[in-house]
């Protein structure tokens, strides 16, 4: 990959070499429908964050318990790939209970949702035409908020198995042709690769990837997605806004 803004203060853009700056605006703007994960590629990840509030723990202190060292374990085995199931169990756990949904919605509302997101994500949205929607693991109540301070057409929640999720929304959304999709994870690669075998087939007409890397070294981008920010993603805005 190379860089189309070198890293500087933050922000940086890199691309896979045969594209400028110029074909990566027209496929951006050209799509009409925006497919993004939400934690870790929009803000840092609201999931995260109620499991560390431990909301919904008090009615199985015990359960977080043993929740938490299963957890620990897995991320030591796995890395990020034991995020999904260790969320999964988590909501089918503690957020299961009266109350614990409401806690949720109470924490995050539309200023402190507005507050988290990472530089340029609302510039980024407001700078496309196209029809967006989050599929993503975290649960309604906090998908919609995000959703409706954003200004997403929807949203599909607790989406544990993304590959299927999508295969669903091709199904039911055959009016979308050129799609973009954004995540930071193997399950947002794998929603691309079901885009690129419907791009293949001629079912669609295109699909372009942008993803959320760690830092800008080789070593942490994705050289499968045309596209790589950080979270300062001001400096992709900006390229749109060229010529």
């Amino acid at each position: 990959m190379k860089y189309l803004l070198e890293p500087k203060n933050g922000k940086w853009v890199a691309a896979q070499n045969d594209l400028t700056s110029a074909e990566i605006k027209t496929k951006i703007l050209a799509a009409d429908v925006c497919i993004s994960d939400l934690d870790d590629t929009d803000t840092d990840s609201p999931a995260k964050e109620i499991a560390k509030r431990a909301i919904g723990i008090e009615f199985d202190p015990l359960g977080y318990l043993t929740w938490g060292i299963g957890t620990t374990v897995s991320l030591i085995k796995n890395g990020k790939n034991g995020e999904t199931e260790r969320w999964r169990q988590y909501v089918h756990t503690f957020l299961k209970f009266p109350g614990s949904r409401a806690q949720v919605s109470a924490l995050f509302n539309p200023e402190k949702v507005r507050n988290s997101l990472y530089p340029g994500v609302e510039e980024f949205y407001a700078s496309i035409p196209a029809a967006k929607f989050y599929l993503t693991r975290n649960i309604k109540e906090v998908a919609d908020v995000y959703g409706n301070v954003l200004g997403f057409t929807g949203v599909i929640s607790e989406a544990f198995y993304k590959e299927k999720a999508i295969q669903e929304f091709l199904i039911n959304h055959s009016q979308f042709q050129r799609y973009v999709v954004r995540g930071d994870s193997d399950e947002d690669q794998m929603v691309l690769d079901v885009l690129r075998f419907q791009q293949r087939e001629r079912k669609i007409e295109s699909v372009t990837g942008i993803y959320h890397a760690d830092s800008p070294s080789s070593r942490h981008l994705n050289s499968v997605f045309e596209i790589n920010v950080g979270k300062d993603q001001r400096g992709l805005v900006g390229l749109l806004r060229l010529f």
